[in-house]
């Protein structure tokens, strides 16, 4: 059962990472970082790190697109 809840939990953290890497709003955002608190995997100072690195990729993605985009876009 311990391997099945490991299994459940790397999962849950790697779609939540994902959502953190998506285009989301605010109030969704705030939801994922108190999931993500309510799980206790990371410390406080590791979930602002990690927070900041998932939204750092998003931005960097949105900024990726912009530079393949027409410049008027």
């Amino acid at each position: 059962i311990m391997d099945d809840v490991r299994a459940t939990t790397d999962v849950l953290l790697a779609q939540l990472h994902q959502q953190l890497r998506s285009s989301i709003q605010l109030p969704a955002c705030l939801k994922v970082i108190g999931l993500l608190r309510r799980l206790a995997v990371y410390s406080e100072h590791e979930l602002r790190v990690t927070f900041l690195r998932c939204r750092d990729a998003w931005l960097m993605s949105a900024l990726d697109l912009l530079a393949t985009q027409s410049p008027y876009a």
